[in-house]
């Protein structure tokens, strides 16, 4: 009876530990005036996990693990970041317009929030300045509307789909265009191999200041015929006036695949497989074996999946006086993907610097070095290489647990047919064996970047200014791939192809801007622009084939055959005009016409120029006095 009162004790007080352990905040968010919020976002600080409030303005979130600060944020509203403590119930009033005053970048300017028509998203440089990720595109996933960020796989920088709104084209790639600080950048995978190169991974997420989507026409047809996916820009971080401040950030992270399908051992193994065999009247295919004294009962999943350990290291320098003012950061991350030998290294220096030359005219520019090293063996899980029969990421899942990948002299288990040795089996056990594929091949694509521009801008008078700038965005790629002839993809002369690719761009841009105040009710911004952009990418490669021996391991070693890959030319010139009018009547209605034409080299003959406009209206609900309406304080009329 003892007994049995004190388990029943133990398992009370169990159940009472797990429920405490499991904590959860519950509360309600509402306006200045205590009216519910519809809708607002309730998030954990530095993840997108949280849940949104309901009509009453409620919410409820179970408390993660080591999360101490909730993030509550509301369109039109200021966001508050509490902490969480040892509260159960956190009821937040969020304060109206604080973040309408903001100023957020837009196409060829600025503007603040509340005098924006178009849709704009807009996320904080210090949102993703310490997530894992290879690129801060990665980082996007979640975090703004309409936006979908999705990671096709977990191969190191490879890179996401990228889709604002949804699809944009049935045949044509749906990534948005990408500006950072005025100059469009390259996108897409720069590899040649199965290595995956994202370009967009040579920007450091800790550089960043912020990031702006334009999402609708209205808001990108200034971008013309490059905007068709909607534009993402990209602000980098400036100094600021002050003594020199010194700043560090890494983080560390460790990276395991996880729910792998749990697969048979090798007696599971030999009766599934040998039954199969007497239901097909053949005798039994599969025996137990046993190598160095121990049964044979290969953990396939050890020998293509690891635990990565990832770091990232950010220093940086910002200071300056009333005339100078400068940023420098240095980068530096190493990291390991869940599949062996996929790795991702990044070393990256950035200067910002901006400077007064009297009252009237400003000059400053930046300058970024990037040089990247992505390494990955052929997963199968890149575009091109479904069902390959020599993926790392399948084979564990095909290869039987009866054979072992070595012999007991320390030799690969292969077989003459470039397949995985059967032992004793009478048949076939898997396709190729991941040890010898992971010690012997190589594919890498390393990147060197520079990305700068230099501009200068003068005030030509109360209202009137202009400012011209002149960007680079420089690439050069080198693609290396060897597959040993031992076995593999290589079998049997073995293969070592080198690529190169060189994409270069520049980008001039003249903008004239005139802000004008009339009665203080009627508020004007009208900015032309003229851009002119040229693009010049080349590519020169070779392959070689039929090793003359084992001891060379990359395209300078001797080989009998060789053939040209990869060699392409391409140039392309734009020439745009531009404009755009801003007005505003008394902050409660707003009109936005863009307009812009583009003449471009890669239009067909005789359709060379194309013309681009969009207009929106907008009014502010509350300033017309509907201060009752719980919505967006910007609401679009169509």
């Amino acid at each position: 009876m003892k007994k049995r009162i004190s388990l029943t004790v133990g398992m009370v007080w169990l159940t009472l530990s797990l429920v405490l352990a499991q904590k959860n905040i519950t509360g309600t968010v509402t306006n200045d005036i205590g009216e519910p919020l519809i809708g607002a976002s309730v998030v954990f600080k530095g993840t997108t996990k949280g849940a949104i409030t309901d009509v009453e303005g409620k919410y409820a979130v179970e408390v993660l693990d080591n999360a101490t600060i909730l993030v509550f944020s509301f369109t039109g509203y200021g966001t508050r970041e509490v902490n969480i403590g040892n509260s159960a119930v956190l009821d937040i009033k969020l304060t109206e317009g604080i973040g309408l005053n903001e100023v957020v970048v837009v196409g060829y300017g600025t503007q603040q929030k509340r005098s924006i028509t178009g849709n704009v998203g807009s996320v904080k440089g210090e949102d993703i300045a310490s997530m894992p990720v290879q690129s801060f595109d990665q980082a996007l996933q979640g975090r703004v509307a309409g936006v979908n960020v999705n990671i096709p796989n977990g191969v190191l920088n490879n890179q996401p789909v990228f889709r604002i709104r949804g699809i944009s084209s049935i045949n044509l790639n749906s990534t948005p265009l990408i500006v950072i600080d005025g100059v469009p950048t390259f996108s897409g995978n720069l590899s040649q191999n199965s290595a995956a190169n994202n370009p967009l991974s040579s920007i450091n997420p800790n550089d960043i200041e912020s990031i702006e989507i334009l999402k609708d026409a209205s808001a990108a047809a200034i971008y013309g015929s490059r905007a068709s996916a909607g534009v993402v820009l990209i602000t980098t971080k400036r100094g600021k006036k002050g003594k020199t401040k010194v700043s560090y950030d890494g983080w560390g992270s460790w990276t395991e695949p996880t729910r792998l399908p749990k697969l048979l051992n090798s007696n599971q193994y030999i009766e599934v497989k040998n039954e199969a065999a007497k239901n097909a009247g053949l005798p039994p295919q599969y025996f137990l074996d046993t190598l160095n004294g121990q049964p044979v009962d290969t953990r396939w999943y050890d020998y293509a999946y690891r635990t990565g350990f990832s770091h990232n290291h950010g220093l940086n320098f910002s200071g300056g006086n009333d005339n100078t003012n400068y940023f420098v950061s240095l980068g530096f991350t190493n990291q390991e993907g869940m599949i062996i030998r996929n790795d991702f290294n990044r070393k990256s220096a950035r200067l910002n610097i901006d400077h007064k030359v009297g009252r009237h005219l400003k000059l400053g520019g930046s300058l970024g070095y990037t040089n990247s090293l992505n390494a990955a063996p052929n997963t199968g899980s890149l575009p091109g290489q479904a069902f390959n029969t020599s993926g790392l990421g399948r084979l564990p899942m095909v290869s039987s647990p009866v054979v072992s990948p070595f012999l007991a002299d320390g030799s690969y288990n292969i077989s003459t047919n470039n397949q995985l040795g059967r032992g004793k089996n009478l048949s076939q056990v898997g396709f190729t064996n991941p040890a010898p594929l992971i010690d012997n091949n190589t594919f890498t694509s390393e990147s060197n970047q520079i990305q700068s521009n230099i501009f200068a801008q003068i005030d030509l008078f109360k209202g009137l200014n202009f400012r011209t700038q002149y960007g680079l965005d420089n690439v050069f790629v080198e693609n290396i791939t060897f597959q040993s002839p031992i076995h593999g993809d290589g079998f049997p002369g073995g293969l070592a192809t080198n690529s190169t690719v060189k994409n270069n761009r520049w980008t001039w841009q003249n903008v004239l801007t005139y802000d004008l105040a009339v009665n203080e009710k009627n508020n004007f911004n009208l900015l032309l622009g003229n851009e002119q952009q040229r693009t010049f990418v080349s590519g020169w490669g070779a392959s070689r084939t039929q090793i003359s021996d084992p001891f060379f391991t990359n395209i300078q070693g001797n080989f009998t055959t060789i053939v040209p890959v990869g060699n392409f030319i391409s140039e392309n010139y734009l020439l745009s005009y531009f404009g755009r009018l801003n007005y505003d009547w008394d902050r409660k209605f707003l009109f936005t016409v863009n307009a812009r034409q583009d003449e471009y080299s890669a239009f067909a003959p005789g359709q060379k120029k194309v013309f681009f406009g969009a207009h929106r209206v907008a009014s502010h609900l509350r300033n017309l006095g509907f201060g009752k309406i719980r919505a967006s304080p910007l609401r679009s009329i169509f």
